[in-house]
Order: C-alpha cells, then structure tokens, then sequence
C-alpha cells in the first residue's frame, strides 16, 4: 500500500511495534516527520512536517472523528478517546492530495479499522492480561491490571464479523522541579541567583475503555459491504500538590549600619548552587491542591460499500461520530504565606534543590497562611459529525498509469 500511494505516505501495521497500550498516537509519533506532543505521562498530540497539531485532520476509514478534547474550543485532535484494538493499520500522509479536506494542511492520519477478511478465515480468539507494578516507587500506588479480547471469523466466505475490546488503565506518578535564575546579560560569567523553587508531586490514574464491532458482507470477489461501530471511553482521575518557595528579583541592600534595609529579597553572597533569601513581603510560600476528575467518551458508526472491478472503482459510505467531554468538578485548594526567609540549595545535586525555611511564620501551621482560596469548576464540550462520501476512480490501460478520480463528499 505504502509504495501503491500517490503521494507522500507511510502505511504501518497497529501491531509493527508490539503492544500500542491502547493509544494510537504512540505508534504514529515514531513514524519519520511525526511528532508525539505528551501531557501528563500520555502522548496527547501529533505535530507533522513541524506544523501545529490543529493543521492536522484524523479520520477512521477516511472519515472525521469527533474530539471534545478538554472542553475548549479547539481544531487540535487529542488521541484520548480513542483506542487501537479496533485498529488494522494507521495511513499517514504528508502531502496533501485533491481528494483530501482543505484543512489538512499538516497532513492526515487515517486509522484503518479491522476486518475478518485481512487474515485468515478461519476463527480467531485473542486475548492478554496485564498488571503494572511498582514495588520500588514508596508512592502509594495501586498495581492496575489491563485486559483485552478480540474475535474474528469468516462464516460460509461470505459473512466476516470481527469483534474487539480492552480494558487499560495507566498509572503516571511524576515529581517535577522547577527553578528560576537570574537572567545575565551576554558576556556576564555571573554568578546567577535562584528566586524561585517549585516542587511538584502528580499523580494521574487514566483509565481506558474501547469497543469495536466490524460486519462485512462479500457479495462477491468484486463487491463488499460493511457496518463499522466503535465506543472508547476515557476516566481520568488527576491529584497534585504544588509548593513553590519564591521571592522578587531584587539584591537586599545594607544601611550604614550594615543592617539589612529595603524591599529586595536576595541576600548578597549568592552562587549559582546557593541563595538565601530574606522574610521580606514580596517573599513567599504557595501551596497548591489540585483534585480533577475527567470523563470523555466517543462513539463512531460507519456503512459503506466496496466496488473493485478490473479498471473502475467505487465506494461510499455515511457515517455519524460524537464526542463528549465532562469535568465533574476541578478542585483547587491555594493558600500563601508572606514574609517567609528561606534558602535554595543545589550544592549537592543541582537538579534537586534543598529548601529550608530560616525565618517567617512557621509554614507547618495553618495560620501561617493569610491568603487562601478555594474554587471549584466544571467545563463540559461536545463535539460531533455527519457526512457521506461517494467516490469513484476509473484507470486506463496505457503505457504509463493513468487515472481519474472524482467524488463527492458532505460532512457537517
């Protein structure tokens, strides 16, 4: 198929790089000119030729699909509500053809869906169980198990019924740092001081679910029909804790005493690998809860029919997707303390900064903290399509290929 192509195209088999984990976007990311964009421990996007994912169109046997995504308005196509078990092989292409959508400036990914008549015919079960543990990691994680199942078979050579579904869930514990330096001028060999420490402790649990019935019909050698249906769901359950010690970018100065005056928070003598910090009010601590809790689902349902004779072909199709995206409710506990000293440490590891508090309120007791806010939001998108595609492509028998393909298509 990959050298048949007109264009631009690379064509790859769901199960070339072994098991997918249930997102398609892992496999297409490692396809040269792709590129996988993660969020929170999940390839998420897919940027192709270096254009952003929202010049990039995803459809299923050359159809949209629907993508609520996070509830925003947005052309981006995040591979979270849909799952690669339904799926026979993935078809990028980089170029944009005639027959493709306008919007397809980055290029296509069109994901191939499985049926009974690309293997063999006789009955096929298929089946895997999975757990992913831990025991190192002294976060309390559970050990969450996977499974999966899948049929085909071809009844009389006529009728083809393929069956998949799977039930995977990922669990992404992550600690993040995060420091700011003083920015130098060129030329300046520093030292440079550290006004800003952020710890991170995430933790993400994503659960997916994915269906998928496939019924083809072969009338003959030269005609088939078919109904495609699949469902994917996605539960995410999301819990961080932020702490982020911090001051203004300003050097204290000294009186003719040698007392300390002004509002500047750095105290001179600083390296690259230690600031301290001094319990003035531009000085704080920020202490951040965040709970949020996503569910998305979309359901796709396609009829078509397949005409393949010896120099014409022809095939249509109509089809619906829809996609809805829920935040039950996104939780946010923030409170701050003023006036805290601290100092930010990284003479023993850099990458990991020690931070100890030296003065201030005591920042282990709650009353230590005076501006305190608690929010609760809920967002919930929808998205949806409907369209119908006939296509026709006739071929002439001359020295060098020729052909001609025209159609039509509508899709609201």
């Amino acid at each position: 198929l990959q050298r048949q192509s007109d264009g631009l195209k690379s064509v790859v088999s769901s199960d070339a790089f072994g098991t997918l984990a249930g997102n398609p976007a892992e496999l297409v990311s490692r396809l040269p000119g792709v590129e996988g964009v993660a969020c929170d421990g999940d390839t998420r996007y897919i940027r192709m030729r270096g254009l952003s994912q929202e010049l990039n169109t995803i459809t299923m046997d050359s159809n949209r699909l629907a993508d609520a995504g996070s509830a925003v308005t947005s052309r981006s196509y995040q591979f979270q509500q849909i799952s690669s078990d339904s799926i026979e092989r993935l078809e990028v292409v980089k170029s944009p053809t005639p027959d493709m959508d306008g919007d397809s400036i980055g290029g296509n990914v069109n994901l191939v869906s499985k049926s009974a008549f690309d293997s063999s015919p006789e009955r096929r079960i298929r089946g895997s169980f999975g757990v992913i543990w831990r025991p190192f990691d002294p976060r309390e994680t559970r050990a969450p198990r996977n499974y999966s199942l899948s049929y085909s078979e071809v009844f009389g050579g006529k009728i083809g019924v393929t069956v998949n579904a799977a039930y995977r869930v990922h669990n992404t514990p992550q600690d993040t740092i995060v420091q700011a330096h003083q920015q130098l001028a060129n030329g300046v060999a520093g030292p440079a001081y550290t006004y800003s420490a952020q710890l991170v402790d995430f933790r993400n649990e994503r659960a997916r679910t994915g269906a998928g019935i496939k019924l083809d019909y072969k009338l003959s050698d030269n005609v088939r029909f078919y109904l495609n249906t699949t469902s994917n769901k996605i539960v995410e359950h999301e819990n961080d804790r932020y702490t982020t010690f911090a001051t203004g970018e300003a050097i204290a100065t000294r009186d003719a005493s040698g007392n300390f005056t002004g509002t500047g928070g750095i105290i001179p003598g600083y390296t690259d690998r230690f600031t301290a910090v001094r319990p003035v009010t531009s000085s704080t601590v920020n202490i951040q809860s965040r709970n949020q809790y996503k569910d998305g689902k979309t359901v796709t349902l396609q009829i078509g029919g397949v005409h393949r004779y010896k120099n014409l072909d022809l095939d249509y199709d109509a089809y619906k997707s829809d996609s809805k995206t829920n935040y039950a409710g996104q939780r946010l506990l923030d409170y701050t303390a003023r006036g805290i000293g601290f100092t930010i440490d990284t003479r023993d590891r850099w990458e990991y900064p020690i931070v100890t508090q030296t003065d201030g309120p005591d920042i282990t007791k709650l009353e230590s903290f005076t501006e305190n806010n608690y929010s609760i939001a809920r967002n919930v998108g929808w998205d949806g399509y409907r369209g119908g595609a006939l296509n026709l492509k006739k071929q002439f028998e001359t020295a060098v290929p020729t052909y001609i393909k025209t159609g039509l298509r509508w899709r609201e």
